[in-house]
């Protein structure tokens, strides 16, 4: 190890003030000591120092704004101009790579990385209480977004994760978080879902869901939407705000007549009558 990297303490103490201030609420200090902790969990994995490893820890969320979108990249430039004082070209570089690994969290073939991106997602695998208590926390960063919009920030972020062979490149961490990473990413979307159902009804019925089909989908519409068995919300009579639901069935390319693989997103093209004409609301263009 470099002598110079044990004259690095006044760097994390400001690293530490960076990730304490109040408008951290989830890229704060519990999450890089999480990560720390994990890391200690996980070291017989790391092919590097793992002093190393822990620094690009610490500088991976160094630079954190909700409303940019170069957080990774400001990131990495900090680490090298902090850490040029302290490393050699060869640590410097990776370290520099590590960071930028977490602008999309793709798999990487250097298992010192792999092995930081699958800690960075590790709060993904925690039991579900602790899964919406980190859901909290990020919606408190990204404060000046609407609901609907963080919501449908969410749906999508967790539908492109949903749609990878495997969220975690370790074996290591993989067999621990994995099943438990999914099943809540599935529970979070469907929540994202059964609010937006509500919110659009009775203007327009869009809807896209993973699993729901025929007279099943049906009932659970009506359900949400407050509307009961013949299509129209109780209590409304020949009210003109009454809406009937005409038909609904799957549009699901390379998917039509059986249920759809668990972890893809779909389209559905519901038709609702509305006012005794047909209205057809439709998704497209849906990230696959």
């Amino acid at each position: 190890m470099d002598p110079r990297i044990h004259r690095i303490d006044p760097v994390i103490a400001e690293l530490r003030d960076i990730y304490e201030h109040p408008s951290r609420t989830y890229h704060n200090l519990d999450h890089i000591n999480g990560m720390l902790d994990r890391l200690k969990e996980s070291r017989h994995l790391a092919t590097r120092p793992i002093r190393i490893i822990e620094l690009a820890i610490w500088f991976h969320d160094a630079v954190y704004n909700g409303k940019a979108s170069d957080n990774e990249i400001k990131s990495a430039e900090l680490w090298t101009r902090k850490m040029s004082l302290f490393l050699d070209d060869d640590p410097l570089e990776w370290g520099r790579r590590a960071i930028m690994a977490t602008i999309d969290h793709l798999p990487n073939t250097d298992p010192d990385i792999q092995l930081l991106l699958d800690l960075d997602l590790a709060p993904l695998g925690a039991p579900y209480e602790a899964f919406k208590a980190t859901t909290v926390a990020v919606r408190q960063e990204y404060s000046h977004v609407s609901d609907e919009a963080f919501r449908d920030g969410r749906r999508a972020f967790f539908s492109k994760l949903l749609q990878r062979p495997r969220l975690y490149g370790t074996d290591f961490w993989h067999d621990r978080m994995e099943n438990q990473a999914r099943d809540n990413m599935r529970r979070e979307i469907d929540a994202c879902l059964e609010v937006n159902i509500r919110r659009v009804w009775p203007e327009q019925l869009v809807f896209y869901n993973r699993r729901w089909f025929g007279q099943q989908a049906q009932t659970r519409i009506r359900h949400a939407a407050g509307t009961g068995k013949n299509g129209r919300r109780p209590g409304a009579g020949n009210d003109p705000a009454g809406i009937g639901i005409h038909n609904i069935y799957p549009a699901l390319t390379g998917h039509t007549g059986r249920p759809a693989d668990i972890e893809t997103v779909h389209l559905f093209s519901i038709e609702v009558q509305i006012h005794g004409e047909n209205a057809r609301a439709c998704l497209s263009n849906i990230a696959r």
